[in-house]
């Protein structure tokens, strides 16, 4: 489909139309799909470039780019779906941890901003019967209030803790790297 939108289209930005290829390949999150989509493209690429080399105003430098650029992007694709992987079974294991400490009557401190961890948490809470004093829900000040609202509202014991110290700027830049929508939202607040 995409060799025939890209002959309908005889131009150097036609070779753009191979990267989304990669991306719809990306959203699978599977290394060997990506790695066939790439196979794919660079076949596309090639056969696209054999008819139509001659109506293309590019050199043969430009065609080496369009590949290296090509297999890099492919390969940070790569690196960031392993990475992602890795970040998830942290996640999972953090969860399972938690769900341990709670279930061994200890005092558990849940500590993020994140939906889906909270509502899960939530209901392991309720099924298991945790007492309301072996946990507590904390968040960082001015970030996801929303959720700690909706927490209080449900009758969770939450906290919120400042950053403050002679770190405070290091661990605010941490915190942005991690997530910049907390630097778009803090923006936001600022203007209101």
């Amino acid at each position: 489909v995409m060799f025939i939108i890209m002959e309908n289209s005889v131009s150097p930005t036609a070779y753009f139309l191979i990267y989304f290829v990669l991306a719809i390949a990306a959203i699978y999150m599977e290394k060997y799909i990506l790695w066939l989509s790439y196979l794919l493209g660079l076949i596309v690429i090639t056969v696209f470039t054999y008819f139509h080399h001659e109506a293309l105003p590019l050199e043969a430098k430009n065609y080496v780019t369009i590949y290296l650029l090509f297999s890099l992007v492919t390969i940070l694709l790569t690196f960031q779906l392993s990475i992602s992987k890795k970040l998830s079974e942290h996640i999972v294991n953090a969860q399972s941890e938690t769900e341990q400490l709670l279930l061994s009557n200890r005092k558990c401190s849940i500590a993020t901003h994140h939906d889906k961890i909270h509502d899960s948490l939530k209901e392991f809470i309720t099924k298991h019967d945790i007492p309301k004093t072996n946990y507590e829900f904390q968040m960082l000040y001015g970030i996801r209030e929303d959720l700690l609202k909706k927490l209080q509202q449900e009758g969770y014991p939450c906290r919120q803790y400042i950053v403050y110290g002679k770190e405070w700027y290091l661990y605010l830049c941490n915190r942005i790297a991690e997530n910049p929508d907390n630097l778009f939202q803090f923006i936001i607040d600022i203007m209101e």
